[in-house]
């Protein structure tokens, strides 16, 4: 075997070494979100953007593909609903899988606040659904995507 294909067959063994850091940020169409998305972006991250509109999302990836080119919108999803949590969790697992990325920023963004007592598919009270109930399921569902040096941040609002 020549010298050429051991290094390459090292390459291939090696390759979960040489993935890129990725950021995924939920909420990511506006405010916060979105400005969190473009930093990162600058900085070198491949950001996974998450919304649950397909048009705010495709709006977003525009706005942050300005800032950097390795931009990835995700196939929307509502957190409101814990199946909606599995499905962006999903989406996140096969992007990594599929484009060789190591999830390094894992930012729970996504928010609501109702003054009205709304209550979600799964029985829940809207705010506590998508502000408490949704990151714990993301990140929990993300926990193999991560590394050891990986980060977890929780934001919050007035809400």
């Amino acid at each position: 075997m020549s010298r050429a294909n051991l290094l390459l067959k090292f390459l291939l063994l090696m390759k979960p070494c040489f993935a890129l850091k990725a950021a995924l940020v939920t909420g990511s169409t506006d405010g916060i979100g979105l400005t969190t998305a473009k930093l990162l972006a600058k900085a070198g991250y491949m950001v996974l953007l998450h919304g649950r509109d397909p048009d705010r999302i495709e709006t977003a990836t525009n706005e942050v593909r300005k800032w950097g080119k390795q931009v990835l919108s995700l196939p929307p999803a509502d957190l409101s609903t814990i199946q909606g949590s599995r499905v962006l969790a999903q989406s996140v697992q096969d992007a990594c899988r599929t484009n060789n990325l190591q999830l390094s920023v894992l930012l729970n963004n996504a928010g609501v606040f109702s003054e009205d007592h709304v209550v979600t598919d799964d029985g829940l009270e809207l705010t506590f659904a998508v502000n408490v109930v949704a990151p714990f399921v993301v990140s929990s569902l993300l926990l193999p995507t991560l590394s050891d040096d990986s980060r977890i941040i929780i934001a919050s609002s007035l809400s």
